[in-house]
């Protein structure tokens, strides 16, 4: 009977203990389970956030294609302007030229008639 009361007495002690680590098991299992909870609804808050971040990046991404698209649009115009400004210099380049020219004709004629004149001149004097 001693020993039974022994044994009982053990497996009591190990009962005891084994209950004792079980709830310290729950506290441990709560505590862990808390804290995922926790880090859960953080990492949805994050992911909220980052979601937010990403369709903000992605309106603006947006915007920027469409003022390049703008941008490009008026390059592209400003090229065709600026061709149409560089055909337009060179015709008035020819005109200039051809202006040039005709001075020159007239200048040599102005010449022309200035030598005629002084010649004229000359001869008056001499018929005098």
């Amino acid at each position: 009977i001693a020993s039974l009361d022994n044994e009982k007495t053990d497996l009591s002690v190990k009962f005891q203990k084994a209950t004792a680590a079980n709830e310290l098991a729950s506290e441990d299992l709560f505590n862990l389970t808390a804290e995922s909870e926790k880090s859960e609804i953080e990492l949805r808050r994050r992911i909220s956030e980052l979601e937010l971040e990403r369709d903000s990046l992605r309106i603006l991404m947006e915007s920027l294609k469409s003022h390049l698209s703008t941008l490009s649009d008026e390059i592209t115009d400003f090229e065709s302007q600026k061709e149409g400004m560089l055909a337009r210099i060179g015709e008035l380049n020819n005109v200039m030229s051809e202006k040039d020219a005709q001075i020159d004709e007239l200048g040599d004629k102005v010449n022309s008639l200035i030598s005629i004149a002084a010649e004229k001149d000359s001869m008056i004097s001499a018929l005098k």
